[in-house]
């Protein structure tokens, strides 16, 4: 806003402009300038002012502007000076189409300054100066704003576009070789957008169709450019306008062709920088993050000359390089000729100085590339004027050298069958040879004029290919100049140029890690990124700033653009990256000149900031000649047969085997030494017999084979049986080792008693059958019918006790009574108080029972065999911790026979010697407890243990998956247990066996029926004591108490009337006494010592 002051050429900086009166923000200051009183609202600036009422006709004042040209829907601006000022005084801003005088008001202009968009017609502005007080109004003087020329008004911020968010002066030179047209800037414009005026240096006249460099000076190399040109003239950059320049350090560069069909006259060229995303050709309009800075200039387009005659401006043709190998495209360019209208090029060739030119078909620009010259060459273009009366001129040649070395001559081989051979190729005079598998690309095989194969069986064809060596020289960056790391290895390394095939020596890394060895791949990928070749190495990794380790590799490349050297992993050797450069100390590109050039490092693409791993390359130049054919041709041997009388014989016998074929130029020679067409074997084992037919005249050679099966045993063969003793029944599983060969027969005896006796239909390798007396078995195996062998006899022990009979007891009242049993000599008599289960209250062959009130049964078994067995282990090992889990932790184990389980070890842990109590269990795979103990414990640290030893008795049956677990305990914490860190190489031991009574398996965590198992723990248990022997089944005996009488006696006697000195013989009679009532005879009122019985003799009675 004007402050309008009263008189700033004398110093008077007072404000007039009244809408300033009164507007601005107390900041504590009270006074003005002249130590005036501030107001409540105050003034801004120096000084406190006041402003009078208007009155009267007011002065409208001057409006100008800064320019009267504009674009539609850019920015106009205007001023409005020395208008009446004070109160009362209100501005309004009008606009009318040029010359109509149609005036409007514009909504909201009513300060001294006014900037509004610019209509899409010239059009005229004013302003109207009011003073409300007098109701009088003045207006001020029109200015006219026209629109530009269209050439100006690009989309850009004159024109209300966006182009970038940052400002920054990225291109400092715009020239055009050639022309007027040479323009530097050193500032930006508003919003990254410069426009040029078409005058002086930065415009210029083109003339169609003739092709014009333009050079861009950029900030860096990392920025690219694109121009448009607005050839058609439709006020737009068109995609088709679109030319992408080249950008080599920091000048980008390219070739304007200005098309016969383009717009003659003023027009608009664009060029826009941006980093590494590009706008692309349609986006000469839009705004990208990767933008950088927009200018746009004014050139001339001419018309196009119009040729006549013949022409006399030919120019010059130039060739890159003139000097290549076979294969290799060269770039032809033309220069300087007649660029005028009617005039074409065509490129010619001819041998090289031989003056035979040939039209070369399509290639009719001034830039051609051939990919298919194979001899050295001449080249030049033929300059036309197609208008009538018009000629033809021709330029000076190039020459282009082609390198093809050649084979003077080649040799194949053939074999019959398969084989190795050895191939020959003669080179020329200084070249040597190269053998490939395919007639195009892969790696060498071998270089040397004879090449020995491997082993083929089919038709093969190698190719073998004249070559010349240049000088070696070495490429990129020699050593490393910083000595940061980077763990990029999926793709990254560099980029280069092959003008010429040559062979990768080998390159230079510094690998980094903790000192092992990496495994690092690096493959050759061509522009498209295919790969070409690889290799894989190891190389030893050191610390920081790592050591340059040369990496050999022999890769054959070839010539092309955009190759790729990449590191593709990289594992092991505790690598932690290989060194790289970052932002200095390297200068791309690196060049051998013709032959190799780096030129940028690759990381998903071209990248200049970096040299990425690959050091110091080793090369050497070659060219190659065209790859010749030469074959190892396979020729088919006649087959041959081999028989043999018998293919399976007894050991000892001996077998004829016999070769036959229709080749009767074969001579036959056998795998044991001997020759001919038949051959008598005696094999003591199973062998495989080759025979080998050769015909020397046709150099075939071909094998067969036969295999002559021997059925025999070992001299001692084995009777072997998984459990050896039973009690009372059992079931042996027999089997016999080492196993006889196949072909053997077997029938299995066996020996009750009687001597051994066939079983029938007992003819398999193992036998098994219920037994329930102790029994020996053998085997006798036969070979074609007869007996070649017995193995050793086992046998198998049945214990069987028997109680014979029994005599049940009675008493006469409460108190004991005497049972009785007998059994076999050897037998061990048991006396209990249940049919099963519990254990014995007393041995022997007669049991007095406790004082019984009532009748009782009690059982008696017959016992023998057995004795006591220790398993599991016998301590806590070291290491050895306490553990609280109970219900589903435990030992896992199988019964293989009866068993009663005596007693365990366990040790109990407390802080203290805390006593407690432990309930032990032994549980099925179905959790059902089959038998439980509870014991008193004392606990003890677990640094100190203390072993408690638990009675438990458990008579245990047959069966498999049992589990002994500590179902509940009190007063202690917990019990030892080895716990997986201490398990020696993670297995504590097991299984634990007692030969045909038991088997603990594993320790155990979790719940039945799973129960898995962990070896590398034990669980509590230590030190099992097994009792062992065979019981046979409990008869029952009954101990009677009768109900007490009072018996009476009658006594008679043989002779109631003896001499002195005679014999009688008493005998009582009771009644009421009972089943077995007891006598005591008395003589004149004396018991008789040793008279029990129901009679009497008495003697020498006198």
């Amino acid at each position: 806003m004007n402050p309008q002051f009263a008189a700033a050429g004398s110093g008077d900086f007072t404000p007039t402009q009244p809408s300033l009166n009164d507007i601005a923000v107390p900041v504590g200051v009270l006074t003005d300038i002249t130590g005036s009183v501030r107001g409540t609202n105050p003034d801004p600036g120096a000084y406190e002012f006041s402003t009078s009422a208007c009155s009267g006709v007011p002065v409208a004042g001057i409006i100008s502007t800064t320019s009267v040209l504009a674009c539609a829907g850019g920015m106009v601006s205007f001023s409005l000076t020395g208008q009446t000022s004070g109160t009362g005084i209100e501005i309004a801003w009008q606009q009318s189409p040029a010359g109509t005088g149609q005036w409007v008001s514009i909504p909201g202009a009513n300060t001294p300054n006014f900037a509004g968009v610019m209509n899409s017609a010239n059009t005229d502005y004013r302003a109207l100066v009011t003073c409300v007080n007098s109701g009088v109004q003045a207006a001020t003087n029109i200015l006219t704003i026209s629109l530009n020329q269209w050439y100006m008004c690009y989309c850009s911020p004159l024109s209300g576009a966006t182009l970038h968010t940052s400002i920054g002066n990225n291109i400092t030179n715009v020239g055009i070789q050639g022309t007027t047209l040479n323009s530097s800037t050193t500032v930006v414009g508003s919003g990254g957008y410069t426009r040029a005026d078409p005058s002086g240096s930065a415009t210029t006249t083109l003339t169609q169709i003739v092709p014009y460099t333009i050079n861009v000076t950029v900030s860096s190399s990392t920025t690219n450019v694109g121009v448009w040109v607005d050839y058609n003239q439709n006020g737009t950059f068109d995609a088709s306008e679109y030319l992408q320049l080249n950008t080599a350090g920091t000048i980008a560069s390219g070739t304007l062709a200005i098309p016969v069909t383009s717009m003659t006259g003023m027009t608009g060229l664009r060029l826009r920088a941006y980093t590494t995303t590009a706008y692309g050709a349609a986006g000469a309009c839009s705004s990208i993050t990767t933008g950088l800075e927009t200018e746009d200039y004014v050139i001339d387009i001419a018309p196009a000359i119009v040729c006549s005659g013949t022409p006399t401006v030919v120019g010059f043709v130039t060739a890159q390089p003139t000097a290549i190998c076979l294969g290799q495209p060269i770039n032809l360019s033309a220069a300087a000729f007649a660029a005028e209208q009617g005039v074409t090029i065509q490129w010619e060739t001819s041998q090289a100085g031989q003056g035979n030119w040939a039209a070369i078909t399509g290639a009719s620009n001034a830039h051609y590339i051939n990919n298919t010259i194979t001899e050295s060459s001449d080249f030049r273009i033929a300059v036309t004027c197609n208008n009538p009366g018009g000629g033809t001129s021709y330029s000076a040649p190039v020459t282009v050298n082609v390198n093809n070395p050649q084979l003077v001559s080649v040799s194949g081989a053939t074999v019959c069958g398969s084989g190795s051979v050895s191939l020959s190729a003669t080179p020329g005079s200084g070249s040597i040879v190269n053998w490939y598998a395919n007639a195009t690309g892969g790696s060498r095989l071998y270089t040397g004029t004879a090449f020995t194969t491997p082993v083929v069986n089919a038709t093969t064809t190698y190719y073998a290919a004249a070559s010349t060596a240049g000088t070696s020289g070495s490429v990129g960056l020699a050593n490393r100049v910083g000595g940061t790391t980077n763990n990029g290895y999926g793709d990254v390394g560099l980029m280069f140029d092959a003008q010429n095939s040559f062979i990768l020596n080998s390159v230079a890394m510094y690998p980094v890690g903790t000192g092992g060895d990496v495994t690092t791949t690096i493959v050759l990928k061509d522009a498209s990124g295919t790969a070409l070749q690889s290799a894989t190495v190891t190389m030893p990794t050191t610390a920081l700033p790592g050591l340059k380790t040369v990496v050999p590799l022999n890769f054959n490349v070839p010539s092309g653009v955009g190759h790729r050297l990449v590191v593709t992993s990289a594992t092991g050797g505790g690598i932690a990256g290989f060194i790289r450069e970052l932002s200095s100390g390297f200068s791309y590109p690196y060049t051998i000149p013709n032959v190799v050039s780096i030129t940028s490092a690759y990381t998903s693409g071209a990248s200049a900031s970096y040299y990425y791993y690959l050091y110091d390359w080793q090369i050497t130049p070659f060219c190659e000649g065209t790859r010749v054919p030469v074959s190892v041709n396979i020729t088919t041997a006649p087959a041959i047969g081999v028989a043999a009388t018998s293919d399976s014989i007894c050991l000892g016998s001996s077998s004829t085997l016999t070769v036959s074929s229709a080749n009767t130029a074969y001579s036959y020679s056998w795998s044991n030494g001997t020759t001919g067409t038949t051959d008598i074997v005696s094999p003591m084992a199973t062998t495989k017999y080759f025979v080998t037919a050769n015909d020397p005249l046709s150099n075939c050679t071909v094998t067969d084979s036969v295999v002559i099966a021997v059925k025999s045993t070992a001299a001692v063969v084995n009777t072997v049986a998984g459990v050896t003793a039973y009690c009372l029944t059992g079931s042996p599983s027999l089997s016999l080792s080492p196993i006889p060969t196949a072909g053997i027969g077997f029938q299995w005896q066996k020996d009750s008693g009687s001597g051994f006796a066939d079983i029938p239909g007992a003819t398999g390798s193992t036998f098994t059958e219920a037994v329930s007396a102790s029994v020996s078995y053998r085997a006798n195996m036969y070979c074609d019918g007869a007996v070649v062998n017995t193995s050793t006899a086992t046998s198998i022990n049945v214990a069987n006790p028997q109680i014979n009979s029994v005599m049940p007891g009675a008493n006469c009242g409460p108190g004991p009574v005497t049972l009785g049993a007998s059994a076999a000599t050897g037998t061990t008599i048991k006396w209990y108080t249940a049919a099963s289960g519990g254990t014995p209250v007393g041995t022997g062959a007669s049991f007095i029972t406790p004082v019984l009130t009532s009748n009782a049964t009690y059982y008696v078994a017959g016992s023998s065999g057995g004795g006591e067995a220790f398993t599991g282990l016998a301590a806590p090992s070291a290491g050895a911790s306490s553990g609280s889990g109970t219900t589903n932790f435990g030992l896992m184990f199988d019964v293989l026979n009866p068993v009663t389980l005596n007693s365990v070890v366990i040790y109990p842990v407390s802080a203290t010697s805390a006593s407690g109590t432990i309930t032990l269990q032994v549980i099925n795979d179905a959790g059902t407890v089959l038998h439980q103990a509870v014991a008193n414990v004392t606990g003890s640290p677990a640094a100190t243990p203390s072993a408690n030893t638990v009675t438990l008795n458990f008579n245990l049956t047959p069966g498999t998956n049992y589990k002994l677990r500590a179902a509940s305990y009190t007063g202690i914490s917990g019990l030892l247990f080895g716990p997986s860190a201490s398990a020696p190489s993670g297995n504590y031991g097991y299984p634990f066996l007692v030969p045909g009574l038991l088997s603990i398996n594993s320790s155990t965590l979790t719940a039945v029926p799973l129960n898995t198992p962990r070896n590398d723990l034990y669980y509590y248990f230590y030190n099992w004591k097994l009792v062992s022997g065979c019981e046979s089944p409990r008869t029952a005996v009954t101990a009677t108490i009768e109900s007490p009488v009072t018996p009476t006696v009658s006594v008679n006697a043989s002779a109631s009337a003896v001499c002195a000195g005679g014999t009688t013989t008493l005998t009582a009679l009771s009644t009421d006494g009972g089943a077995a009532p007891m006598y005591t005879w008395f003589m004149n009122g004396s018991p008789v010592s040793g008279a029990s019985g129901s009679s009497y003799t008495a003697s020498g009675i006198n």
